[in-house]
């Protein structure tokens, strides 16, 4: 309910969820009168990320942002410039695209609608942002190149506060479900490119080795649910998907394919292993 005073006035509003509409009751008195008004809102209505793909393509000679239906179908280039447009991710409720351009000068971050209007630089450096669950705060890295740091900040690009601060990669950072607690691949334990995968929470507290392996592991994906961790790792002598529990435990090979080609490709393995855990 929400009340609302004025002069000589007293209002309660009361909204009631039927379907896909609200039923909006207000009640309100004005002196000596007294008034009661229904009225339906259509609840505004969120484009699903699942029901479409995100991502970027050099297809047409540059790197752009993309999206299509699940199935492959019709692929929109949503940038269509001649800039680096890359790391794309949806926001919670499908309505906006963050995303690293260097169409403002040195690569920033951007945020545009889902239908790739009202583009706008957030005018903070990086790559790799995503959205946290309640949308109130971007996670991306930044820095020289093999000395990335993670930050966060909040959606608008204000307040940016550094998480992460070593002399090795911090990189590839990913909001649990529930926002509580920040993924990452790192070198700090690991020499010769064997990173291992992190997790530490929200504020940069904490960090912990969950992989603890020899060989490299990376590109770590939560399960919707939060249970469940995604990651690739060569430890069996290719590339391959594994998962473990979100406390590091009970690690396993889902794959017996090799995907050597993927590292390169970390957001279509971040991609790779989202459907994987969502079936």
């Amino acid at each position: 309910d929400e009340l609302h005073w004025g002069p000589g006035t007293y209002t309660v509003e009361r909204h009631l969820e039927a379907g896909d509409h609200t039923l909006k009751l207000d009640y309100y008195e004005s002196h000596e009168d007294q008034f009661v008004t229904l009225s339906w809102q259509k609840i505004p209505t969120p484009v699903p990320p699942v029901q479409r793909i995100l991502f970027a393509s050099d297809r047409d000679g540059d790197y752009d942002v993309y999206v299509m239906d699940a199935n492959g179908a019709n692929p929109v280039n949503l940038t269509d410039n001649i800039t680096w447009d890359m790391d794309p991710a949806w926001s919670p409720d499908g309505r906006q695209i963050v995303f690293a351009s260097d169409q403002s000068g040195p690569t920033q971050l951007h945020v545009m609608d889902a239908d790739g209007s009202n583009v706008r630089s957030l005018g903070v450096t990086g790559y790799q942002p995503r959205w946290s669950p309640d949308g109130s705060r971007i996670v991306f890295m930044d820095g020289p190149e093999w000395a990335w740091e993670i930050y966060v900040m909040d959606a608008d690009g204000s307040n940016v506060v550094q998480l992460t601060d070593n002399d090795v990669a911090d990189f590839t950072p990913s909001w649990s479900p529930d926002g509580s607690r920040i993924l990452f691949e790192t070198g700090r334990d690991a020499p010769d490119l064997q990173e291992e995968i992190y997790v530490m929470n929200a504020n940069g507290s904490d960090p912990i080795n969950l992989s603890q392996h020899q060989a490299w592991d990376g590109s770590p994906a939560w399960s919707p649910d939060g249970s469940t961790i995604a990651f690739l790792s060569n430890r069996d002598g290719n590339n391959e998907i594994y998962l473990m529990d979100a406390d590091g435990g009970n690690q396993r090979r889902l794959t017996s394919v090799s995907y050597t080609h993927l590292r390169a490709h970390e957001t279509s393995l971040h991609l790779v292993c989202r459907l994987l855990l969502e079936k």
